[in-house]
């Protein structure tokens, strides 16, 4: 008896997995050759119901963690895994009716040149979980399938049954194509078919496809599903352009059906970017919904006044250029809430603030979310700019803002927060370098970096210690691997570090390192930290400073990296056995240093907070600055370090200084009006100031929000004592 290999990818389908999964077993044993199950990267517990589904059927079921994130990377993998003759796809949330296999096999006998057997199939509709009606769908023996998929006579994909030799002639063509985001099954099955497939109908239904409710549907607005949806018309147009199997006549009539659904999209988006000369007589009238037939002419010759004046004349480059110009500096100035911003800085004006952390932390929270939003990807965008807009995902940050979104669902209960971490953790994976090590900037950028790698595995180990889940941990090691690799001998980073040099502010990459080999127990991670450290202190100064704080040797560190690196040094020191011989030297290194600039900047002053200017953006090794701007992120950091130093001490100027630093920031922060800009932190005050001028970084919001939520803690325990 022929064997049948069924795939299917689950996320998030803990509710319905066991029931697709059961349907499949019910149509015989004898059918069966194996049920892959590959999980993509679930935040609910799907993973525990297939390991308790494996012990169920051990015989047949078989769960597999994906190797990179999206559903149609499970079915490539799905099917690399699989063995039977026959392939049968199936969605997590979906179901089998009895006899399908048996059905659909004996007409493969029948018609052994079948490469694809297909039968009817049944619609369930539900609202809130509770059933509302079946909607039962038959088919027919077509004689021209392709036609029908170019039609979008449509099948869900569980309806057919596979010959194992044509899924993989289709995934040589890469039907299941891992950048495909809509219609991912149709365009699956229209490629088989323009690769030849032959499809077989076998009478009877066989299939459930169930519709939950258009709150648990991906729904995609017509301004981005109709430019992809003609990216795959174009696709399948190409293809059968190129086909050798295809007739001349076959090909004219496929083209105009491509003609008629091309129009149909300018009806309901004038402005898509795709150009496509159509003839008034070669346009398949009857594949348009009537009502919007008697319109083909008028959106025909509209096809035409595009292709000529927008393809193919264009305007001169020139021109292009000003227009350009023209529009980044209307977007600089006059952009949702830009100007506002830059007249405030510019009389140094502040914004009214509030005694009530949560008023602030929420704004700055829903900002990041925004920003995640934005990216373009599951990764968090890199930052705001006037007269750019939204930056691309940063994997470096998107990497540690794991961290403060689960603490912040920790705090809250917001279980979205939690969500959004794992979806940043499995972005972070499907772009991460197969060496272990992270891209500088956007995952484009072929620079690979020690502190992006670093602040990618500080979210790793977080969301692993939270969730258990392999592949996280899996590529954590993979981190902590190439950075022990990289590492020089004295136990600086230089290869793979920004300006080829080392940095002090890797103290950050050795607490991720260290949080790490509490996890996993691995000693050589625990080894590279301790030299690392050794190498860090060797350049503390007489005078409490500490060396290699800067981006580079020319020039004086930002607050940010001088945050950078003493939180590095106050988180190492917190993780680090009692009896560790450099726990209380990392204590006192940070002590001396914070009490120092405490002291030459009066940050703990009682109106420190009044003082915008409290602490300047950059500081020189004589304790000094000439600059005239904040450096807002730097603020926050520090803040963090200075309220760990009060929870260790509790020495009140410490918290002072928390306090007033976390205060003059909350004074820059935008509560009201554009949604960019609503939450958010600028990297500078003004925001035309030396570091990251006129934009809002992804971890100012970040490491605002980390020091808000430790000053809320604190003051709970002070209000309690």
């Amino acid at each position: 008896m022929s064997k049948i290999s069924v795939i299917i990818p689950s996320y998030n389908t803990s509710q319905w997995i066991e029931k697709a999964i059961d349907s499949c077993i019910e149509q015989g044993m004898e059918y069966l050759k194996e049920i892959i199950v590959v999980e993509d990267f679930s935040s609910d517990n799907s993973w525990d119901v297939l390991i308790g589904l494996q012990k169920k059927y051990p015989a047949v079921v078989k769960p597999f963690m994906n190797k990179i994130s999206g559903s149609n990377n499970a079915r490539n993998y799905g099917f690399e895994l699989s063995s039977g003759e026959y392939i049968q796809w199936l969605d997590s949330d979906d179901q089998l009716l009895p006899n399908k296999f048996k059905t659909q096999l004996a007409k493969f006998n029948e018609a052994p040149d079948a490469d694809v057997v297909y039968s009817d199939w049944q619609m369930d509709f539900y609202e809130g979980g509770r059933f509302l009606k079946t909607q039962k769908t038959e088919s027919k023996q077509y004689d021209d399938y392709l036609h029908e998929l170019m039609i979008n006579n449509w099948l869900p994909l569980h309806s057919y049954l596979h010959k194992r030799s044509m899924v993989e002639k289709a995934i040589a063509h890469n039907a299941w194509n891992p950048q495909t985001y809509l219609s991912q099954d149709r365009e699956y099955i229209t490629l088989s078919a323009i690769l030849g497939a032959k499809f077989v109908y076998a009478p009877g239904n066989f299939s459930v496809y169930n519709r939950w409710s258009n709150a648990t549907i991906s729904q995609v607005g017509h301004r981005k599903s109709i430019p992809l949806s003609l990216a795959l018309e174009k696709k399948f147009s190409d293809k059968i352009a190129e086909s050798s199997i295809i007739t001349v006549d076959k090909k004219k009539k496929y083209n105009e059906i491509a003609n008629a659904v091309y129009l149909s999209s300018l009806f309901y988006y004038p402005g898509v970017k795709f150009y496509r000369k159509v003839p008034l007589f070669k346009i398949a009238y009857n594949s348009v919904h009537y009502n919007l037939r008697p319109l083909l002419p008028f959106l025909a010759l509209f096809s035409w006044f595009k292709y000529f004046f927008e393809k193919t004349l264009g305007l001169p480059e020139f021109v292009k250029k000003v227009v350009r110009k023209l529009r980044y500096g209307f977007r600089f100035y006059f952009g949702a809430g830009h100007a506002s911003i830059l007249w405030r800085d510019l009389r140094l004006a502040k914004e009214p603030f509030h005694e009530n952390d949560r008023l602030h932390l929420d704004p700055a929270m829903q900002w990041l979310k925004i920003a995640h939003n934005n990216s373009g990807s599951k990764g968090v965008s890199m930052s705001y700019v006037f007269g750019g807009g939204w930056s691309l995902a940063y994997p470096e940050t998107t990497g540690y803002i794991i961290d403060t979104f689960i603490d912040y669902y920790k705090l809250t209960g917001e279980k979205v927060y939690f969500d959004r971490a794992m979806e940043m953790a499995i972005w972070e994976m499907e772009v991460q370098v197969k060496d272990g090590s992270v891209r500088v900037g956007t995952p484009a950028n072929k620079t690979v970096d020690v502190f992006d790698t670093g602040m990618v595995l500080l979210g790793y180990t977080t969301l692993y210690s939270e969730t258990k889940n392999a592949s996280i941990y899996k590529a954590a090691i993979k981190c902590g691997d190439w950075l022990c690799n990289v590492m020089d001998t004295d136990g600086a980073w230089r290869t793979f570090s920004f300006k080829n040099i080392p940095h002090t502010y890797h103290s950050m990459v050795s607490w991720a390192l260290f949080k790490l080999y509490l996890l996993s127990g691995i000693n050589k991670y625990k080894e590279a930290v301790d030299k690392n450290i050794h190498w860090i202190l060797s350049h503390k100064k007489e005078n409490g400073w500490i060396d290699f704080m800067a981006f580079t040797e020319a020039e004086d560190p930002y607050t940010h990296t001088i945050g950078y690196t003493m939180q590095g040094l106050m988180e190492l020191y917190k993780l680090r056995d009692p009896a560790a011989p450099l726990k209380q030297t990392l204590l006192e290194t940070v002590s001396v240093f914070c009490e120092t600039l405490l002291k030459k900047f009066n940050l703990s002053d009682k109106e420190g907070i009044n003082n915008m200017f409290l602490l300047p953006g950059t500081v020189n090794k004589n304790w000094t600055s000439s600059q005239q701007y904040i450096c807002l992120t730097g603020n926050a950091q520090m803040a963090i370090v200075y309220f760990d130093l009060y929870l260790l001490t509790q020495n009140k100027n410490f918290y002072n200084a928390g306090v007033n630093l976390v205060g003059i920031v909350k004074q820059t922060q935008r509560l009201n009006g554009a949604k960019d800009l609503k939450g958010g932190i600028a990297g500078s005050y003004p925001i035309g100031g030396g570091y990251h001028p006129n934009e809002y970084p992804n971890w100012a919001a970040k490491f605002f929000a980390d020091a808000l939520m430790k000053k809320i803690n604190i003051d709970k325990q002070l209000n309690a004592g």
